[in-house]
């Protein structure tokens, strides 16, 4: 009774960290597709040129999920504060950082954009 009662622990056990692991799979995707979304936005408005690149960042925030949002919006702020694209990009890369996969997408696209600055 005891060694059952055991190993039915050892199974709940088992299948709450495989749960556990999909949902972190699950959000991982989440933010992964927001950073997407707000790149596929950043694309289109900078081949039509329109607008400034700091104001091109907060229209996209807006029309964005977290954690991208925040990530664009920490950029345009410290855009403000009197950085370069390029630093504010870096620094928002260490403060409000994408999954490991996004980030090693996202890292270089700093150095690309601040170009367009």
């Amino acid at each position: 009774m005891i060694r059952a009662a055991g190993a039915g622990l050892i199974l709940i056990g088992c299948v709450l960290v495989a749960v556990r692991a999909v949902a972190r799979a699950g959000e991982d995707v989440a933010a992964a597709e927001t950073f997407g979304d707000a790149l596929e936005l950043l694309e289109r408005e900078l081949s039509l040129g329109r607008a400034a690149l700091p104001d091109l960042l907060r229209s996209v925030a807006g029309r964005v999920d977290p954690p991208a949002s925040e990530f664009l919006n920490l950029v345009v702020s410290n855009i403000e504060k009197g950085k370069t694209f390029t630093d504010s990009w870096s620094d928002a890369m260490v403060k409000r950082p994408p999954e490991e996969r996004t980030r090693r997408a996202v890292a270089p696209l700093g150095n690309i954009l601040g170009s367009y600055d």
